[in-house]
């Protein structure tokens, strides 16, 4: 995986945070301000999807925490 394909790239998604693009020879690029990661599609796959375990818990503990500041507790 190099760089010298990119001209090469073609872009996969974009949004005012990070880009994802791909280049000829199949290399992912994805892009967070000045930095860039360049994995291979299996790497990207994994990389997808523990991402998307990651914001699932973190989105529960964000829930769990809002539900247990909003439980009454009694005091004797």
């Amino acid at each position: 995986m190099d760089d010298d394909c990119a001209a090469g790239r073609i872009c996969v998604a974009r949004d005012g945070v990070c880009t994802i693009e791909r280049c000829l020879c199949g290399t992912i690029h994805v892009t967070l301000g000045a930095l860039t990661l360049r994995l291979t599609e299996d790497a990207f796959e994994s990389l997808s999807e523990l991402l998307g375990e990651a914001v699932g818990r973190l989105r529960k503990i964000d829930g769990d925490a809002k539900r247990r500041a909003h439980t009454k507790t009694l005091c004797s």
